[in-house]
């Protein structure tokens, strides 16, 4: 395969891959490496245009490069030191994908949702990504990412959630009390997760149609936010331990969630 190859830092597609790896090209998401851009490829995002290293090209794994032809996208090739400049990671792979985002703006949250989750202003890009694995794997219908919280589509976002963003149904960027609504005009009741809640989540009934109201990182959920949902549950903890990372707790809750309703299930 033979691609126009550039090797000018000022080079104006070189620039368009700088800002959006730089998190500044509005309505672009940059894909780093052959496993996300795979997932892509297979959720049918519309790649813009794809650059890929020397080294990349010397390996002979040609198969994916020929997908991003398939799909109509343009490529060029750049020498290592400047695929080291444009990768966002310690160890460049070699390839790097702009595509168009295809996330709702709108509150568009799957007609049959019975399990959403709401991370409410989590500021980690890895954090969130986190939930967004979690609660793709406990089988979460969709995520509400709300306003002045970390970017799902940013590129550290995006690996911490293992492809999981490109295809989780994510509303990104209402405020908590929109969020809350839109879960209320689907007859779904909010839970928010709270350290000073009485409520264990292993004592709480998940199935019914609910939401997991997670806070952020370093103040969690305030008095205000906590009396817009509907309930508070807690995770119960030993030792001296006060409080788990938003991740972790995520994890913990959205897999009762999971667990409750496959018993369930197995019931019926």
């Amino acid at each position: 395969m033979t691609y126009l190859r550039i090797s000018s830092r000022q080079n104006k597609r070189i620039k368009q891959f700088r800002r959006a790896g730089d998190h500044r090209l509005p309505g672009t998401i940059f894909i780093e490496g052959t496993k996300l851009t795979e997932e892509a490829l297979r959720c049918g995002l519309q790649g813009r245009s794809f650059v890929v290293s020397d080294s990349f090209l010397k390996k002979g794994d040609t198969e994916i490069l020929g997908g991003l032809e398939a799909a109509g996208v343009e490529g060029v090739q750049v020498p290592d030191w400047l695929m080291e400049e444009l990768s966002v990671v310690k160890t460049p792979p070699g390839l790097i994908v702009l595509a168009d985002r295809s996330e709702s703006d709108s509150g568009s949250l799957p007609a049959e949702s019975t399990f959403i989750v709401i991370a409410h202003q989590v500021q980690d890009p890895g954090n969130l990504g986190t939930i967004l694995r979690s609660a793709e794997a406990a089988g979460a219908h969709a995520v509400i990412v709300t306003r002045h919280g970390a970017d799902p589509f940013s590129p550290k976002g995006l690996r911490g959630s293992m492809g999981a963003t490109l295809r989780l149904p994510i509303w990104h960027g209402p405020t908590l009390s929109q969020s809350i609504a839109a879960c209320h005009e689907r007859g779904i009741q909010v839970y928010a997760a709270s350290p000073k809640s009485q409520t264990s989540l292993w004592d709480h009934d998940w199935s019914a149609p609910s939401a997991l109201l997670l806070g952020s990182e370093g103040s969690g959920l305030s008095v205000a936010e906590l009396k817009l949902a509907d309930g508070e549950i807690t995770i119960p903890m030993a030792g001296r331990c006060e409080s788990l990372n938003v991740g972790a707790a995520a994890t913990a809750l959205m897999f009762e969630v999971a667990r409750q309703r496959s018993a369930s299930a197995g019931e019926g």
